[in-house]
């Protein structure tokens, strides 16, 4: 298999069929093939003429059956041209794009961002938005540039929206500046808040580490030999004693640590 096809491969799974035919498609046309698969180059009629052409159609037809589902290349193996196993696979897997655009909206709404890092649901959602980007009405060209700064800014919301609470000074400082923000003009200072919050958690472990060792220390410590200054009594300390009262609590517990 040719290697340049195969780092572009992506495999047809009966939901990505927009993303598959744009990344076949493409590989097709850098190695100047769609034009076989398109059926504006038919099997010539020329026995001289058909050697390359039989070569090329069956290289197609491999590449095609290699980046679909078994089950699906049962179907394809009869089909004689690379043009049939495409209108084939278009008759089966393409939906209306209404339909589609739809399923896409409700997985951008589903996605959450509460136990994925801020690459990881960027990751999640470009593809999301990419693949809604693909399949959608061709914009006028008068209108493509108004359009496509509207989308952006639109998007950058739906972003901040998925962030977890611990985010919002970030997403309130995001909002308040304005301007035409996208999520990839915003994404360095998310990055950099996540870094952030990672850092004062790790912080805040080590306290709690430390604070939990001090208390167990204490716990551990021969109560016979101490003396509660409260009642003058040993065998227990101020914090422990029956008869402690308003601040003597604060006093105990600063002295012993």
């Amino acid at each position: 298999m040719d290697s340049q096809h195969h780092r572009l491969a992506i495999r047809l799974d009966g939901k990505n069929y927009f993303l598959w035919v744009s990344y076949f498609k493409n590989f097709l046309e850098g190695q100047d093939l769609w034009n076989y698969v398109d059926d504006t180059n038919p099997k010539p009629t020329e026995k001289a003429d058909q050697f390359k052409w039989v070569i090329n159609n069956a290289k197609i037809k491999t590449w095609i059956m290699e980046s679909v589902e078994n089950s699906t290349v049962v179907n394809l193996s009869p089909l004689s041209t690379t043009h049939l196993m495409w209108e084939y696979l278009k008759c089966i897997y393409r939906q209306t794009n209404d339909a589609r655009m739809y399923q896409l909206e409700q997985e951008v709404n589903s996605l959450s961002r509460e136990s994925l890092s801020i690459q990881e649901f960027y990751s999640a959602i470009m593809f999301l938005w990419n693949e809604m980007d693909m399949i959608e009405e061709k914009i006028p060209e008068a209108a493509l540039e108004t359009v496509l700064k509207l989308r952006l800014q639109t998007r950058a919301r739906q972003f901040l929206m998925k962030l977890r609470q611990d985010f919002e000074p970030i997403r309130a400082t995001i909002l308040n500046r304005g301007g035409s923000s996208s999520v990839d003009t915003i994404l360095p200072d998310l990055l950099a808040e996540q870094t952030r919050l990672k850092s004062l958690s790790s912080q805040a472990n080590v306290y709690d580490a430390a604070l939990s060792a001090a208390v167990q220390k204490v716990k551990a410590r021969n109560m016979s030999k101490s003396e509660c200054f409260i009642r003058h009594e040993t065998g227990h300390i101020a914090i422990h004693c029956p008869q402690k009262e308003g601040d003597h609590n604060c006093f105990s517990l600063l002295s012993i640590l």
